[in-house]
C-alpha cells in the first residue's frame, strides 16, 4: 500500500528518508517542490561527493568513509532517446525542466538519459542539486577529452583527478581555471611539454603525476611550493633528486613541503647512492611515532595506507624512495 510521505510527521519523514538509498532519496526529493524542502533540510553521513566527467557520461557517487564509493546516479547525454523516449518524463533540476528518460543498468544502477543539447547548463545544474542534498565540496574526475562538457565556471572544488593519454600543459590550465579552491590534484595524463610558473599545479597542498616526464620533473623539483608532492611513472636524473633533497633538508628552499614520494622503475633508481650521499639515522620511537599518517593519501591510485616507519632509515624529513619492477 502506498504511504503518503508528505502527510507524515516530520520525524517520521526523516526517519523513512535516511533509510532508502541514496538514489532513491535523489530521485524522492524530485517529486514535488515540499518533498525537495524535507529532503534537502536533513543532513547525511556523507564524507565525500564525487562527480565523474566523461565524454557522454556525468556520474555521481558518494562515500560515508573516504575509501568506498555507492553510486548514486550516471546521467547519459545522448542525442535522441532510445525506444521513441519510453519512461521519459519531465524533470525539474534548480529552476528549470528537462526531458529525460529513467532506466536501471544490469547491475541495478540507476541512469538518466538526457538530451545533449544545453549539456554543460543541465550538467552544472545537477552539480549544484547535488551539493546542496550532500552539503559537501565535489571531487572530480575528469576524462581531459571531455574538456569541452565543462561549463565556464562550475563550483569550488578541493580535489580533482585527470585522466587522460597525452596532455598538453594549456589544456590542463584551460580545465584547472575553471575551478576555485584546488588543494589537490592528481594527474595521470602523461604531459610533455611546460607549465608556466605561475600554474595552479606547482601552488597546491597535494600533487600527485604518474607519469612524470623529465621536463615535468625538471619543473616540480625547482618550482613546486606545496605540501605534499609524489611523482611516479619516468627516469629520474639523481643528481637532480640528491640537489633537490639537501636544498629542501638544508631549508633553503621548499619551505612548506611536509612530504615527498618518489616512484621509479628500479633498473632507473639507484637507492643506495642517495642513501650514502644524504645523511639518514635508524628509526627512533622515542623521537616520532612508528606510523605516519598522511590524510592526502586517500587521493592516490597506489596503495593509500598509512606508512609504518618502524624498520626504515630515516632523513631529516619525511623522504619515500620507492622502486617498482
Amino acid at each position: 500500500m502506498p504511504i503518503k510521505i508528505i502527510q507524515l510527521p516530520y520525524l517520521v519523514q526523516k526517519h523513512i528518508i535516511k533509510g532508502m538509498d541514496y538514489t532513491s532519496m535523489f530521485l524522492l526529493s524530485k517529486c514535488s517542490l515540499r518533498m525537495e524542502r524535507i529532503a534537502y533540510s536533513l543532513r547525511f553521513n556523507i564524507e565525500k561527493l564525487r562527480y565523474t566527467v566523461l565524454q557522454s557520461r556525468f556520474a555521481v557517487r558518494v562515500s560515508e568513509d573516504n575509501y568506498r564509493y555507492i553510486h548514486v546516479i550516471s546521467i547519459d547525454f545522448v542525442e535522441e532517446f532510445s525506444d521513441q523516449g519510453k519512461n521519459s518524463y519531465w524533470f525539474r533540476i534548480g529552476d528549470i525542466n528537462i526531458k529525460a528518460k529513467y532506466s536501471r543498468d544490469s547491475e541495478g544502477k540507476c541512469k538518466l538519459e538526457v538530451c545533449r543539447p544545453c549539456r554543460k547548463t543541465i550538467q552544472r545544474m545537477f552539480q549544484q542539486e547535488f551539493e546542496r542534498l550532500f552539503r559537501r565540496s565535489p571531487v572530480f574526475t575528469i576524462h581531459t577529452y571531455a574538456h569541452q562538457t565543462l561549463d565556464a565556471s562550475i563550483s569550488k572544488c578541493e580535489d580533482i583527478r585527470l585522466n587522460g593519454d597525452v596532455d598538453k600543459a594549456e589544456l590542463i590550465e584551460s580545465i584547472l581555471s575553471k575551478f576555485t579552491g584546488v588543494k589537490n590534484i592528481c594527474l595521470c595524463s602523461t604531459v610533455s611539454d611546460p607549465f608556466t610558473s605561475n600554474s595552479t599545479i606547482f601552488n597546491v597542498e597535494t600533487l600527485i603525476v604518474t607519469k612524470c616526464e623529465p621536463v615535468m620533473i625538471n619543473a616540480l623539483l625547482s618550482e613546486f611550493t606545496g605540501r605534499h608532492l609524489v611523482l611516479g611513472g619516468a627516469e629520474f636524473d639523481l643528481s637532480k633528486i640528491e640537489s633537490f633533497l639537501r636544498r629542501w633538508m638544508s631549508n633553503e628552499a621548499f619551505h612548506n613541503l611536509e612530504t615527498i614520494e618518489i616512484y621509479a622503475r628500479s633498473a632507473f633508481f639507484d637507492f643506495e647512492r642517495i642513501l650514502d650521499n644524504i645523511q639518514t639515522h635508524p628509526f627512533d620511537p622515542s623521537k616520532r611515532p612508528a606510523v605516519y599518517s598522511n590524510s592526502s593519501r586517500w587521493f592516490m591510485y597506489y596503495d593509500n595506507k598509512d606508512f609504518n616507519c618502524s624498520e626504515w632509515y630515516l632523513f631529516k624529513k619525511f623522504v619515500l624512495l620507492y622502486g617498482i619492477k
